[in-house]
């Protein structure tokens, strides 16, 4: 009997060591570093639970997600669209904009890609400017046809949480 009180004597540290070791990678804190030119958006067992700014952080990698979000400016390019005018005439027009991400939660929860929504933004309202105005108009007012379609367009951009400093048109051959 004694033998038995000696082996687990022996064995039961160990025993109480690998069990230590198991719930500790279980609930083990991550640590995660933001940058300065990303946002960290945290969700706690699939709802949202802050916004990080840059810094260090230790997270429950069992229960909080982290989706990083670049909030540096960045440019597109949306080439060659073949517009439709009020009077039925085909025209050639690139759009360039410029964005930046200004709500990271609302980039991230909102629509599922924040690029490609902005690039239909952009699209719907080069043809909604186009498609109401006869060829004409639209040359005798071209410098005006950036301005307003950064008009149309920011508003429903600000709602996705993106800011749009600029967007401007140029014809194409």
């Amino acid at each position: 009997m004694a033998a038995i009180y000696d082996a687990l004597f022996i064995f039961m540290p160990i025993v109480v060591l690998i069990g230590l070791i198991i719930v500790w990678s279980y609930f083990s804190p991550k640590r995660v570093v933001i940058y300065e030119y990303e946002r960290g958006v945290v969700f706690h067992n699939g709802k949202f639970h802050r916004i990080l700014v840059p810094g260090a952080y230790w997270l429950l990698q069992r229960f909080d997600t982290l989706q990083r979000v670049d909030v540096r400016a960045r440019f597109i390019t949306i080439p060659g669209q073949e517009v439709l005018t009020a009077d039925n005439i085909n025209v050639k027009v690139s759009i360039a904009a410029s964005f930046q991400v200004n709500d990271p939660l609302k980039a991230l929860t909102i629509t599922s890609n924040y690029s490609e929504s902005l690039y239909m933004i952009l699209q719907l309202g080069l043809r909604d400017l186009f498609s109401s105005s006869p060829v004409e108009e639209l040359l005798a007012k071209r410098g005006e046809l950036s301005k307003r379609l950064f008009e149309t367009t920011v508003e429903k951009v600000s709602n996705i949480g993106l800011t749009l400093p600029i967007a401007l048109l140029s014809p194409r051959t």
